[in-house]
């Protein structure tokens, strides 16, 4: 049987065609609501920013001992040489505790900073304030993880995982900038 044939009832257009791509017919995919991916990664940022806050809370316990003026004890002592039985100081310990423990606490404020910039984007002046400094955190942040590598070399996992996350926020913070500016 022909359908050709038959009369048509309907002035309905025939769907489009889809397009060919390697030969295979191809639909463009359903974009959906674009503020669902927004919220994606405000969530995802706080929610690591918050992991590396814990990660390097040490140092800000240190820095918190020194803005109030009481002593930092790290609970290692030295075992050999003229300081033998005194406590460690917390820039002394072995493996750049310290500047580790900056790098992940640094890393959490600016994950947090940049969770805050998605959501006060294009918000007034304001969110271009927090979109500065968040810029300037995610960055310093980085050099600093990047050092933490150098020092520590490849073993500097986390500090490898941190520089990685934080690219990827600069990388999106700088689109959205571009979007804004076109």
């Amino acid at each position: 049987m022909n359908l050709d044939k038959l009369p048509k009832l309907s002035q309905t257009p025939a769907p489009p065609t889809p397009a060919v791509v390697d030969g295979l017919p191809f639909a463009a995919p359903h974009v959906g609501n674009a503020r669902s991916g927004f919220t994606a990664d405000v969530w995802i940022g706080l929610v690591i920013g918050l992991i590396f806050l814990v990660l390097g809370s040490r140092f800000g316990e240190w820095v918190f001992s020194k803005m109030t003026g009481n002593a930092h004890h790290t609970k290692v002592n030295w075992t050999a040489g003229d300081k033998a039985g005194q406590e460690v100081a917390y820039w002394d310990l072995q493996g750049f505790t310290a500047l580790s423990d900056l790098s992940l606490l640094l890393t959490g404020v600016a994950l947090i900073a940049a969770a805050l910039a998605w959501w006060k984007v294009g918000r007034g002046k304001m969110g271009q304030i927090t979109f500065a400094i968040a810029t300037l955190l995610l960055i310093v942040a980085g050099l600093i993880n990047m050092l933490v590598v150098v020092k520590l070399g490849m073993g500097a996992i986390i500090s490898l995982l941190g520089i990685a996350i934080l690219g990827y926020e600069l990388i999106m913070l700088a689109q959205v900038a571009r979007a804004k500016r076109a």
